[in-house]
């Protein structure tokens, strides 16, 4: 699924309010370039905490490799970074697409998501409900981070991970998914 940088509509939301980012296809130029290790980390810190209001059936595997599918390189998840003007959403393969196809991702997200509150925090759903309100204040039934199954990984535990390409959605829940917990 392709949508242009800073478009109004995405994969996964829509409006006024919302700035597409990363959502790459094969034939389809794209920026390229370096993005600071930092932001790296922030990146992969916020995508294996990443509050997800809806869930999508099946996996999106990269449509600029041609092997994606038999290396599992795939997710389903999005990734939602609020800001006091408009929310960016990414599809969770942006960490790929950074990391094996040098994409470089507009600077407004890269500034958005080095200061974006932890996901699902009540600054954060503050942040999020003011541009889409569909998503519910909290107490509202969505997360706060403070729930059992709702794990946050802090930062450093994040940036001490080994290097690697992201996997399918299968093998990044598996990091850290608990088949105990239940999900309500």
């Amino acid at each position: 699924m392709r949508y242009p940088d800073m478009g109004t509509v995405c994969g996964a939301e829509r409006g006024n309010a919302v700035r597409a980012v990363g959502w790459l296809e094969a034939g389809h130029p794209f920026p390229k370039g370096e993005v600071p290790p930092t932001f790296l980390t922030k990146l992969r810190f916020h995508i294996r905490n990443a509050y997800q209001p809806v869930t999508l059936f099946g996996v999106h595997f990269c449509g600029l490799c041609p092997d994606a599918e038999e290396k599992g390189l795939g997710g389903s998840g999005n990734l939602w970074i609020p800001t006091r003007d408009v929310v960016f959403v990414a599809p969770e393969l942006v960490e790929h697409y950074i990391v094996a196809h040098r994409y470089k991702p507009p600077a407004a997200f890269q500034d958005a998501l080095m200061g974006c509150p932890t996901q699902g925090s009540p600054e954060f759903m503050a942040l999020l409900h003011k541009h889409l309100p569909h998503h519910g204040p909290l107490g509202e039934g969505t997360l706060t981070g403070d729930e059992d199954h709702f794990p946050v990984r802090d930062e450093a535990t994040v940036a001490g991970e080994e290097e690697r390409l992201p996997l399918s959605n299968e093998a990044t829940m598996a990091e850290g998914w608990d088949e105990e917990t239940p999900v309500e």
